[in-house]
């Protein structure tokens, strides 16, 4: 029912939006006048600003078999991801990450890397005033 009531729903603006296009064109006061899209009308854009629209699902948008690609996808991954083998090996990749503490060492690596470079100019700047003055 929640489907149907969203296709509905969606169906609807369609129809305003190509109606009201329909009508405008064929107004005899409008001839001569520039189309203008629905969603450009200024009230319209108003009223989309405090109660926008809901995004089209993806079920709607997705042919048959691009749906189908991505449950099968979705499926080959999750078989894998139960595969025994494949969770201990997350697990001990998670607890490596842990154990290692791989962001504070890469940190600490590049906070020394810093401090090299900062005492090497420092240096090159005594040594650049230990010979200008003599």
């Amino acid at each position: 029912m929640e489907e149907q009531q969203l296709t509905s729903t969606l169906t609807c603006g369609l129809l305003v939006h190509q109606t009201c296009g329909i009508l405008a064109s064929h107004n005899p006061k409008r001839t001569g006048e520039t189309f203008t899209e629905f969603f450009s009308i200024p009230f319209v854009e108003e009223w989309l600003k405090n109660h926008p629209r809901p995004p089209i699902p993806l079920s709607l948008l997705l042919t048959e078999e691009e749906a189908a690609i991505s449950i099968q996808a979705f499926w080959r991954a999750y078989l894998v991801r139960c595969d025994p083998e494949i969770q201990e090996l997350r697990q001990w990749q998670k607890k490596l990450r842990e154990d290692k503490h791989i962001r504070q060492r890469v940190q600490m690596f590049w906070a020394k890397q810093e401090q090299k470079v900062k005492c090497k100019m420092e240096d090159e700047e005594v040594h650049a005033a230990t010979i200008s003055s003599p």
